[in-house]
């Protein structure tokens, strides 16, 4: 089976474009390390781990089912009201010394006590009050992870040995890595070149952008089945807080538009194609239903010119050097 592990790591090493006048971009490499290795391996252990009941007090790391009231001002706090629930002890979900409250009980327990939220509490509308908890606790598991050896390894995927997991997670960090370097590498490029630009940006291509940013977000709200229009959200602040980037990347398309034009680097029919076949098995349409919407929407020429750019910029990385020490 395909195994999937991700992974940060270090170094930067230098690259320089010539031809665009010691503009010079860093980019992170690509060590996957023991440590990465290790956590990886582990959190795949973790998943495969067991639920076995305990007789003993609440430790972190529990899984305990327990039902909870919790009631403001004599009335019922929404979401803090539940039974049979599943909760994993030191995730710190509920509230803010919520979990040191379950220590030390036993199965059967009931205890209640008061949690005063601070006045800096990431949930707005519980900032500075107060909640009565009542917690019944019905059950205490403890997770017991499967041992680090071949047979694990089996368990996992198409390995027969520990070593050979170990070995296909390494690849599996190293081409994320890789994946994200390139990412990486490909904005410091964009920001080095868009800071050239000395010209003033028109507000209105600004604006322009801050539409498209606000109706992607309002999308991805919907995704969600939040309604926009319902989740306390100040627009406002939101748009300022996106100025700057999207100040960016009104710059970064104009100074890669600029390079295309100067270089003559088009878009082909071909090109589209190979765009339009990719989304449609990633997203399991068909490439001609893809296609149809996209023309519906009147997307094929803000297609065409993010092609454009990506080949802008794949011609301006072809002309890099990487500086080695």
């Amino acid at each position: 089976g395909e195994v999937m592990f991700d992974a940060t790591c270090e170094v930067r090493p230098e690259i320089m474009v010539p031809g665009y006048a010691g503009l010079r971009v860093e980019v992170p490499a690509i060590v996957a390390t023991e440590d990465d290795i290790d956590a990886a391996v582990n959190a795949e252990r973790s998943k495969h781990g067991a639920l076995s009941e305990v007789d003993r007090p609440v430790a972190i790391g529990d899984q305990v089912t327990i039902d909870l009231q919790g009631l403001r001002e004599g009335e019922p706090v929404v979401g803090l009201n539940t039974e049979d629930w599943t909760y994993e002890v030191g995730k710190g979900w509920v509230a803010p010394g919520f979990d040191d409250q379950l220590m030390g009980l036993e199965a059967g327990a009931e205890k209640s006590f008061t949690i005063h939220y601070p006045e800096d509490y990431a949930v707005k509308e519980m900032a500075n009050t107060e909640v009565g908890y009542s917690v019944k606790v019905k059950d205490i598991r403890k997770k017991v992870l499967p041992a680090l050896d071949d047979e694990f390894a089996k368990d996992v995927g198409d390995f027969e040995t520990l070593q050979a997991l170990r070995d296909r997670v390494q690849q599996d960090l190293q081409r994320e890595a890789e994946a994200e370097a390139d990412r990486a590498l490909r904005g410091d490029l964009l920001k080095a070149l868009s800071e050239r630009i000395t010209v003033d940006i028109p507000d209105s291509l600004v604006e322009r952008e801050l539409d498209r940013r606000t109706e992607e977000f309002a999308r991805r709200l919907m995704d969600q089945n939040i309604d926009p229009r319902r989740a306390n959200i100040d627009w406002d602040q939101f748009r300022d807080s996106q100025r700057e980037a999207s100040l960016d990347s009104v710059k970064s398309a104009l100074v890669l538009d600029e390079i295309s034009r100067r270089d003559n680097i088009t878009v082909t029919e071909d090109d589209i194609e190979k765009d339009v076949a990719q989304y449609a098995e990633r997203s399991g349409l068909t490439a001609a239903a893809v296609r149809a919407r996209l023309e519906k929407e009147g997307a094929l020429s803000r297609l065409a010119a993010g092609l454009r750019r990506e080949k802008t910029m794949d011609f301006v990385l072809s002309q890099a050097q990487v500086a080695k020490d």
